[in-house]
């Protein structure tokens, strides 16, 4: 039904509705005996008629008729997160789906939101980011921080907001609001029993006792090695042993990390006011800077969150516990602040396409709830800030001659080198974050030709590079056949060897092979 049959069935009910109110009123004034029953059942349907007139008014507005900011500052339990969802799912259809990556120890669901102009499909080409909180169950500003964010970006986008709606339509956001539930319940129930008291580590780790940061596949003792080897710089494998001490919740974020081609990522914690990028493991056991390869881009992330917050950046008080520091511009390299194994952000490097960063967003964990407005008013610009350089560097496909898409073709940055290769994904699109300058980009695939090309990077947004590989052209055989002169002298085979090694023989069909150093060795066989 078109809106406008609807507007006009909607006033045709109103008029309607008047004549009979008029028409009720004169029969009242002739007749103490009106029918009632008669007056009741006509009226009623007339109503149904109106009511599903406003329905289909509401379906053809331009945004939701409750585009305003709906959902309360408190903390969210388990029930009160899963209703909201629910909620948010029948408030903003286009733009959002709801969906579960496993469950916890203790059986509660791993929720998360995707905010997108077309949710549940990957648009080639278009970037994919994840913001994950709640990590440490008592650690719950994020989680409640990234409710409000995503009613904010739905909110901006039915109102036009240019900046939004551009964000929203070139970008595919994944949000975790609790990678830890039963701890957060843990830590949330003695929040709410004793008014307010939080103890530092109780609902930190999850049910098992596992702190989830710590819980990783270790990859960096790998990627040094094989950096120190020149060897392989992407992509590394977990050892057997490591995956048999993951835990549930860990396991799928493994699995989730595999099933989507994330680009960017933050992972939302408090306790300090800082944004942490890799490594986050030394190369010893002691603590002090360690760059990766892409230093440049991951200080320029913290960067980006840092100066866009509200005071990060510029605060020059400590937060207000023993040994706490204030670092200069708000940021800091992982291991250089203090050494850890088996974290989540050297894993997103090490083992996917995702660049990570660790956001400690405040000195208190389990601030009174009156507190999270003002929190959120600190954050807000620098989440919208950080979703945005999702669109740094460069991006594009790689297909062969027919069009087809290559995955798994491997995306070098040649010159100048960068040691980290991102791979592409299924549809043969990928990203790679890069700050300014001028690159020379090499695709490869087995059985394809490299190719390489020149790309200018520019500021704020990415620059686009198609690659077309052709098929290797196969190599002759090489075959086993010796010339004649060695074939008709009746030599022991140990002898011929060691005349091929010498290299009087060559094997036919094997094409041209280097010369050997000229050496003075006579006629091959003696005359008498």
């Amino acid at each position: 039904m078109c809106c406008d049959c609807v507007c006009r069935l909607t006033k045709d009910c109103h008029a309607e509705m008047a004549d009979n109110q008029d028409n009720s009123n004169d029969s009242r004034r002739s007749s103490q005996n009106f029918p009632a029953r008669g007056y009741s059942r006509r009226h009623i349907s007339l109503l149904s008629a109106c009511l599903l007139a406003i329905a289909y008014i509401l379906a053809c507005l331009p945004y939701p008729a409750e585009a305003i900011g709906q959902i309360r500052w408190e903390y969210h339990d388990y029930a009160m997160l899963h209703q909201e969802l629910d909620d948010f799912r029948l408030r903003w259809p286009q733009l959002s789906r709801v969906y579960t990556i496993g469950t916890s120890v203790k059986g509660r669901e791993m929720y998360v939101l995707e905010i997108s102009d077309n949710p549940g499909v990957h648009e080639v080409g278009e970037p994919e980011m994840k913001y994950i909180a709640n990590m440490h169950g008592n650690e719950p500003i994020g989680r409640e921080l990234l409710i409000h964010f995503a009613e904010f970006l739905c909110i901006q986008y039915y109102k036009k907001d240019f900046r939004i709606q551009r964000l929203v339509n070139e970008t595919r956001l994944h949000i975790l609001f609790s990678m830890n539930p039963d701890g957060f319940q843990e830590a949330y129930e003695l929040f709410n029993s004793s008014q307010g008291l939080s103890l530092p580590y109780y609902g930190r780790s999850n049910a098992n006792g596992e702190d989830l940061n710590r819980n990783f596949p270790n990859l960096n003792n790998m990627a040094y090695e094989s950096e120190r080897l020149s060897g392989k710089n992407h992509h590394f494998i977990p050892l057997k042993s490591d995956l048999l001490k993951l835990q549930p919740e860990t396991a799928n974020v493994l699995r989730w990390l595999s099933d989507y081609p994330f680009v960017l990522s933050a992972n939302l914690h408090e306790g300090e006011m800082v944004a942490n990028y890799p490594y986050d493991t030394s190369r010893s056991r002691r603590s002090f800077y360690t760059a990766s390869p892409d230093d440049a881009v991951f200080k320029h992330l913290a960067q980006t969150y840092a100066t866009k917050h509200a005071f990060m950046s510029t605060r020059t008080e400590p937060c207000p516990y023993t040994g706490a520091e204030v670092f200069a511009g708000g940021i800091t390299n992982g291991a250089d602040w203090y050494s850890i194994r088996g974290g989540m952000q050297d894993y997103n490097y090490l083992a996917t396409n995702c660049f990570e960063i660790t956001v400690e967003i405040g000195c208190l964990k389990f601030p009174p709830a009156n507190r999270l407005s003002r929190i959120w008013d600190d954050n807000k610009e620098a989440l919208i800030g950080f979703m945005e350089r999702v669109h740094i560097g460069i991006k594009g496909r790689v297909t062969d001659t027919k069009e087809q898409p290559i995955p798994d073709a491997i995306v070098k940055v040649t010159g100048p080198a960068i040691n980290h290769d991102i791979t592409t994904a299924i549809d043969g699109d990928f990203w790679r974050l890069l700050m300014p300058g001028l690159y020379t980009i090499t695709a490869t695939a087995p059985g394809y030709e490299p190719q390489s090309r020149v790309a200018t990077v520019k500021r704020n947004r990415s620059t686009w590079m198609t690659f077309t590989l052709h098929k290797e052209e196969p190599k002759p055989e090489c075959i086993e056949e010796e010339e004649d002169e060695l074939d008709n002298a009746n030599i022991l085979f140990e002898i011929k060897e060691a005349f091929r090694d010498m290299g009087y023989a060559k094997k036919k069909g094997c094409g041209s092979e280097p010369p050997r150093e000229q050496v003075n060795r006579g006629p091959l066989l003696a005359t008498p």
